[in-house]
């Protein structure tokens, strides 16, 4: 994918990409106005890391703050058949929080399950994790307190 103007944050995140792939970590927030490209560079980064790294993406709505959880559901729904991997009490923690189970979703114990299930999942290949937030208010207290415990881990190598 080639943005118009963007070749400069393009090569910055091919090379970020690259460092993963060799296994180093990188955490990188793109901030700016509305309607400046960050999606699409977010886009470009998913595209060039899907075939060697597990990406994981949310970006929540206008209509979930008030849904617990809602960007953890949408973040993880693609790695939700590992959640039986986590020790019990993270997994039944998770599956809470996630609605996949009755279980009470310990904000703690959730907590610990994303970060481990994120570290499984990053010891077999890189993990790319992209947040879209044009706004915080479109997501849950619940989920941005989760995406502020997790906040180093953008990207895994």
């Amino acid at each position: 994918m080639d943005l118009y103007g963007r070749r400069h944050e393009q090569a910055v995140l091919d090379r970020i990409l690259a460092g993963a792939r060799q296994g180093d970590g990188a955490t990188l927030v793109l901030w700016g106005g509305l309607g400046i490209g960050k999606t699409a560079l977010l886009e470009h980064v998913a595209e060039s890391a899907a075939a060697d790294f597990t990406v994981l993406r949310c970006g929540g709505t206008r209509l979930e703050p008030g849904v617990a959880f809602a960007a953890l559901h949408e973040l993880l729904w693609p790695v939700t058949d590992r959640i039986s991997t986590l020790p019990e009490p993270q997994a039944n923690a998770l599956n809470g929080a996630l609605g996949i189970s009755g279980d009470v979703a310990d904000p703690f114990l959730t907590s610990v399950a994303v970060l481990t299930l994120v570290g499984e999942l990053a010891g077999e290949r890189p993990v790319l994790i992209a947040n879209v937030f044009p706004k915080l208010g479109i997501v849950s207290r619940a989920d941005l307190a989760r995406v502020d415990f997790e906040d180093g881990l953008r990207l895994i190598g």
